[in-house]
């Protein structure tokens, strides 16, 4: 997968209460698609599948209107277009958004906007098995587009010692594709990413929260965020159950940062997330000397909670307005916790795999000037 493109636009006050912002861009969009094979145990990726390529030509125009101390709007246009070799799409895509500030330190913001994409991503569902794949748009993957809107609250103590924030928010998806095909179907009969494709609709909803702290010896933020990622395939259900495949139900990040001379600088990240949906093997038999599973609901298991720590030390051997040359020490995964990144059937048991289950050090150096 590959992108290129080039943007050009302008941003201009009129009066004291108004801003127009415009531009266009132009991407092109260089795809080859999936195609594994295999002999016997063995598995090879299929190159000789055909380059996809597609072109995205977009217009945004949008102004910023000061009304009152109390109010303010964002109001937005994003025509596009998009040419593939068998498929021509458009567009037109608004987005709205009202501010209220309440004083200069307390603000509620209100967003509508509609969105759209051309290209796909979609996964072997497997055991969770972390093998994502993209692909463009055609006369049959039609372009992904969505409705978003979200409530949302900034807000600081009085010498921005502290700040917050809060958003609630709600998406509704059409046109999602996911793939339903597993490592059976790729042991046995190859894999095309335009075979066992699923269609339907989504929904994202849910609240982020976070907590900052600017000043002081420590500082840092605790962020937290509780969400649903439902998607509805009429071929499975006509209900929104299905979990998709990125759907974390809970996601705690706390992370701090201390200076505890001019030269040093120590910082601290914990993760706490819940595990990710997969599709569990219920049961399985033998055909022609092979295990084959059988798969219960699609992303109707969830794997173990995901948690780690990091730990980073700098030190600035020149630091200045103008220059900046330090040196890093960092370690991974300090407590070495056995994080499950995919599960997979092996005889008559589920077996957890994971892939960095042991404190990783780096030490880089950065010069910036």
């Amino acid at each position: 997968m590959a992108l290129a493109g080039v943007e050009s636009g302008f941003r201009k006050s009129v009066g004291d209460r108004f801003i127009i912002d415009a531009g266009v861009e132009w991407n092109t969009y260089l795809c080859h698609p999936l195609a594994l094979t295999s002999e016997g145990l063995g598995v090879t990726v299929d190159d000789v599948r055909s380059l996809d390529i597609m072109h995205e030509f977009s217009v945004y125009a949008g102004f910023t209107h000061d009304v009152s101390e109390h109010f303010r709007y964002e109001v937005g246009l994003r025509p596009s277009l998009w040419l593939g070799h068998d498929m021509t799409a458009a567009s037109i895509d608004p987005r709205v958004t009202l501010h209220f500030p309440i004083n200069d330190r307390h603000e509620l913001r209100l967003h509508y906007g509609r969105y759209s994409q051309a290209l796909h991503k979609a996964a072997l569902f497997d055991g969770g098995l972390p093998a994502d794949y993209f692909f463009l748009s055609d006369k049959t993957n039609v372009p992904e587009r969505s409705h978003s809107v979200s409530l949302g609250y900034t807000g600081s103590v009085p010498d921005k010692s502290w700040a917050f924030t809060a958003e609630l928010y709600f998406k509704q998806l059409y046109n999602v594709i996911e793939s339903s095909s597993d490592v059976v179907e790729l042991v046995f009969n190859g894999f095309d990413y335009q075979k066992d494709l699923l269609y339907g609709d989504g929904r994202n909803f849910g609240f982020n929260a976070m907590i900052q702290k600017n000043k002081g010896y420590v500082k840092g933020y605790i962020s937290y965020s509780l969400g649903w990622a439902l998607r509805n395939f009429p071929e499975i259900t006509d209900r929104y159950d299905i979990r998709a495949d990125h759907d974390r139900r809970h996601n705690l990040v706390v992370a701090l940062s201390s200076q505890p001379a001019r030269n040093w600088s120590l910082g601290a990240m914990f993760v706490l997330a819940s595990g990710a949906p997969y599709s569990e093997a219920v049961s399985a038999y033998y055909l022609n000397g092979h295990v084959i599973y059988e798969y219960g609901p699609h992303n109707g298991a969830t794997m173990p909670l995901y948690h780690r720590l990091d730990l980073s030390c700098s030190y600035y051997i020149i630091k200045s307005m103008t220059r900046e040359l330090s040196v890093n020490l960092s370690l991974y995964n300090v407590y070495a916790h056995k994080n499950v990144q995919f599960i997979l059937a092996s005889g008559k048991f589920m077996r957890h795999v994971s892939v960095l289950p042991y404190p990783i050090p780096s030490l880089s150096v950065s010069f910036r000037f």
